[in-house]
C-alpha cells in the first residue's frame, strides 16, 4: 500500500486539525454524549487517535496520587504490574489448539511475562519481521536494488537486479518506484543517440537461481504470491492474474514501450548478460527502508520472497530457495533472532513449514526500538484500528484500549493467527510482545484472543 504526498498531508495534518475541532465542538455543545456519537469517545475505550503520532496531553491541573513502585524501568517509563499482567493475559479465554506469548522489555531483550515463549509455531505474516531484519542487517536502509539495459552484439539484454516493486508504469505519488517506462526513456535516448534504432532484445532474470515456486506452498497461494523472479514489473501482475513467467513478460512490456519511442524490436529471448557489459540505461528502487516499510504495511509477499533471495545473494550464495534456507538462519542468529528448532521456509510465512517462537519475534521489534539501524521495522507496522492490515481490528470494547497504542504485524493462514509488535502501557512503558495461535479451530476468535491480549498490555 503506498500512498500520495497528499494523502500523507491528510493522514498527519489535516486529520488530526479535523479531529481537534470535532472534538472542541462537541464538548461545547454535546458533551460526552456527542464525543460517543462521533466516535471520539467510547465507553470504557481509550482515545482512538494515536497520542504518540498527533498530540502530547496537557499537564493535568491537579495533582495526583503517585503511581505504585515498579518492579523495574524500561523504554519510556516504569514497568506496568508484571504479575497482574501475566494472570489478566492468561486468563483471557483462549482460542482451540495451541498457544504461546512473549511479552519482553526493548532496552535489554529481556523477557516480562509469557507462556510457551520459547515453543516453536507456525508464524505466518509474522515471518516477515525476520526477513526484513536480516535484510538490513546484510544491506542497511539505503541499498536500492537496480534494473539495467546492457549492450550486447546486435541488441540488448534487460537484467533484473531483484527489484521487488518495479512497476511498468511510473508510480503516481510517493513513493516513488522505478518503472520499465522510466527505463525505456533512458534506453531509447541512449540508441538514438549511438544511431542505433533497431535491435534484438534479451532478456535476464538469473540473479535467482531456480526454483521459483516454494514446494510447501499451497496450490491456492498462487492467489496470493508470483512464481518469485529477480526480473518482473508489476509484481508479475497483469489484469488481476499472476504469470508464471513474469521476466518475459517484463522483457515483452519492455519491447513494447521501446517500439513507442521509435526503436524497432525484432524480437524478445531469455539471454545471459556478459559479465562487464555496457551499460546503456538504469533505474533503481527506492531505498531499502521504504521498501520494507511499504511490504509490512500491506504485508506483501511478494516483496518479502524476493528479498529472501536478495539476502542469500548477499551471503554469497546463488540466490536460491536453497542458499537463503541457509543465509536467513546464519545471519538471525548473529542478531540474537534464532533458536534451535526453529525453520525459516520461506519470506513471506506463506509456507507452515517455518517454525518461529514469539520470543524470537518480540526480540526482533524490540530491535527496532533499540537499533537506530533497525528502525524501518516499526515505521512500517499497522496501528490498531488506524492502517494497514489492522485498519478493521480492535473494534470490540473490550479490545479498543489498545487502539492508536497497538502497533504491530498481523499473522494468517487458515487455523493460524499471529501478531507481533510494540504497545505504550498506561504507565508509559514501551513493550515489545508476540502472540500466536495455532490450530485454531475459529479464526475470528485467535484474532480477538491476540487483539485482547494487547489491549490488556495497554491498559497496564
Amino acid at each position: 500500500m503506498a500512498y500520495s504526498r497528499t494523502q500523507r498531508l491528510v493522514r498527519r495534518v489535516v486529520m488530526p486539525l479535523f479531529a481537534v475541532a470535532v472534538v472542541a465542538l462537541a464538548a461545547g455543545l454535546g458533551g460526552p454524549a456527542l464525543l460517543r456519537a462521533s466516535g471520539l469517545a467510547v465507553d470504557g475505550g481509550e482515545p482512538t487517535l494515536d497520542p504518540l503520532r498527533y498530540a502530547t496531553p496537557a499537564p493535568t491541573p491537579v495533582p495526583v496520587e503517585a503511581p505504585p513502585a515498579a518492579p523495574a524501568a524500561s523504554l519510556g517509563g516504569a514497568l506496568p504490574d508484571l504479575a497482574a499482567l501475566q494472570t489478566a493475559i492468561g486468563a483471557l479465554p483462549g482460542p482451540t489448539g495451541r498457544t504461546a506469548w512473549a511479552v519482553v522489555d526493548p532496552t535489554t531483550g529481556r523477557p516480562l511475562a509469557g507462556a510457551g515463549a520459547e515453543d516453536g509455531l507456525v508464524p505466518a505474516s509474522t515471518q516477515k519481521l525476520l526477513t526484513a531484519a536480516a535484510a538490513l542487517s546484510v544491506f542497511g536502509p539505503d541499498r536500492r536494488f537496480a534494473t539495467t539495459l546492457v549492450a550486447v552484439e546486435g541488441g540488448a539484454v534487460l537484467v533484473g537486479g531483484g527489484d521487488p516493486y518495479l512497476q511498468t508504469a511510473p508510480a503516481d505519488g510517493y513513493p516513488a518506484w522505478a518503472s520499465l517506462t522510466g527505463l525505456a526513456d533512458a534506453a531509447a535516448a541512449a540508441l538514438q543517440a549511438a544511431g542505433t534504432t533497431a535491435i534484438r532484445l534479451g532478456w535476464d532474470d538469473s540473479w535467482f537461481a531456480g526454483p521459483a515456486w516454494n514446494e510447501n506452498w499451497d496450490d491456492d497461494d498462487s492467489l496470493y504470491v508470483t512464481a518469485t523472479s529477480a526480473l518482473w514489473s508489476d509484481h508479475g501482475v497483469t489484469d488481476g492474474i499472476r504469470s508464471q513467467t513474469p521476466a518475459a513478460d517484463a522483457a515483452a512490456r519492455f519491447a513494447d514501450l521501446l517500439r513507442e519511442r521509435g526503436i524497432t524490436v525484432s524480437q524478445t529471448a531469455s539471454q545471459p548478460a556478459p559479465a562487464g557489459a555496457a551499460v546503456l540505461a538504469e533505474v533503481s528502487s527506492p531505498p531499502l527502508s521504504v521498501v520494507i516499510q511499504e511490504y509490512l504495511l500491506s504485508s506483501d509477499n511478494d516483496v518479502a520472497e524476493v528479498l529472501f533471495r536478495q539476502i542469500a545473494r548477499a551471503k554469497g550464495g546463488d540466490g536460491s530457495l536453497a542458499a537463503a534456507h541457509t543465509a536467513l538462519p546464519g545471519i538471525l542468529s548473529e542478531l540474537g533472532l534464532w533458536a534451535d528448532g526453529q525453520t525459516a521456509d520461506d519470506g513471506s510465512g506463506l509456507s507452515r513449514a517455518n517454525r518461529v517462537s514469539p520470543l524470537v519475534l518480540a526480540r526482533a521489534v524490540a530491535l527496532g526500538l533499540r537499533d537506530p539501524a533497525y528502525r524501518t521495522l516499526l515505521a512500517g507496522l499497522p496501528t490498531a484500528g488506524g492502517d494497514g492490515t489492522l485498519a478493521r481490528r480492535f473494534n470490540d470494547p473490550d479490545e479498543q484500549p489498545g487502539r492508536g497504542y497497538v502497533r504491530a504485524k498481523t499473522g494468517s493462514l487458515t487455523g493460524v493467527n499471529t501478531l507481533a509488535g510494540f504497545v505504550q502501557t498506561r504507565s508509559g512503558a514501551i513493550l515489545a510482545f508476540a502472540f500466536m495461535s495455532n490450530d485454531a479451530s475459529d479464526d475470528s476468535a485467535a484474532g480477538d484472543w491476540a487483539d485482547q491480549a494487547c489491549a490488556l498490555l495497554a491498559a497496564s
